[in-house]
């Protein structure tokens, strides 16, 4: 019964970690076919947060995933990703400026004194935030090198190899000794 909950285990620790592989492979193949424009995965965005200017709601390493909004529904309060020059930046709109038909968000990151600088238009808004994951930024960032790759997915799937070699000549040889 022990092996069984083992090997359900394992199955589903693989499980996770080939969503998390095919994850990172996608957002990578985006990002190195489309240069200059955000990865997505239907339209749900990853991102690892670097700073903590937006502590206590993240902090350095969470992932975090952004969703591709219109300007016309984000509000003060909500917290949006943008691009600034090569950069994106997730902060809060504490104001949107609504002038000539052109909507321009204040921001702030949750743990910085002063707003940005510069008001963000709506051609830098790269989208809207939904949720995130705690400290899975550093495990992505980890993944996408090649050591990552071998430690989280080579390893794995090696043991499984392994055990499942093991389990099929066992069940030869249980076999064998009872047919003797």
């Amino acid at each position: 019964m022990a092996k069984k909950v083992w090997k359900w285990s394992l199955n589903i620790v693989l499980s996770l970690l080939a969503v998390l592989l095919l994850l990172t492979v996608y957002t990578s193949f985006q990002a190195n076919n489309n240069p200059g424009n955000v990865p997505t995965f239907f339209g749900i965005t990853p991102l690892t947060i670097l700073s903590d200017s937006m502590d206590p709601e993240f902090i350095s390493g969470d992932l975090v995933f952004i969703k591709n909004t219109e300007a016309t529904k984000i509000s003060s309060g909500d917290i949006i990703t943008y691009q600034l020059g090569d950069m994106l930046v997730t902060h809060r709109v504490i104001d949107r400026v609504e002038q000539d038909g052109v909507i321009e968000y204040e921001t702030k990151g949750d743990n910085v004194e002063l707003p940005d600088q510069s008001l963000v238009s709506e051609q830098n808004l790269v989208g809207e935030y939904v949720f995130k994951i705690p400290k899975a930024g550093h495990l992505m960032q980890f993944a996408s090198t090649p050591m990552g790759t071998l430690v989280l997915f080579g390893i794995p799937f090696v043991l499984y190899v392994a055990v499942e070699i093991y389990d099929r000549v066992k069940r030869r040889n249980d076999r064998e000794q009872e047919a003797a």
